[in-house]
């Protein structure tokens, strides 16, 4: 599996398959959807997750000292998500990493334990991952 910067299209056509989940989003006109999409790259660093040309989902770090994560699959792609799971944690890592943040957080509506198997502890009913792995108190 592979990474490579996320284009707009990208996260428009998750987005889409998940119309269920997020209807605020499928309910929005085209020009908003691509103007949250752009958001999403401009804020920080984001992802298309891709093998043989399928998209298994999308996902990034909003950052400025604090990193907001972000990711979205496809459906299908939430039965099988072992070979998806390396690939973002390592992502995330280096995102972290190359970005100096010392807190990265997600909230998450469809998958804690996705989110736990990428290392996030929870805290305070949010998924918090600090550079040291300790939650909260940790001085820079």
């Amino acid at each position: 599996m592979k990474t490579s910067q996320m284009t707009i299209d990208d996260f428009i056509t998750v987005m889409a398959q998940n119309a269920e989940i997020y209807p605020e989003f499928a309910a929005l006109p085209e020009e908003q959807k691509r103007l949250t999409a752009n958001g999403n790259i401009v804020t920080g660093m984001a992802e298309t997750f891709r093998e043989d040309g399928k998209i298994y989902g999308v996902g990034g770090i909003r950052y400025k000292g604090i990193g907001e994560c972000w990711f979205m699959t496809p459906p299908e792609v939430r039965t099988h998500p072992k070979k998806l799971l390396r690939v973002v944690r390592a992502t995330f890592d280096r995102i972290r990493a190359d970005q100096e943040l010392w807190r990265v957080f997600a909230e998450s509506k469809i998958s804690e334990n996705f989110l736990a198997h990428c290392g996030f502890v929870k805290d305070d009913g949010v998924h918090i991952w600090t550079i040291d792995g300790r939650p909260n108190g940790h001085e820079r």
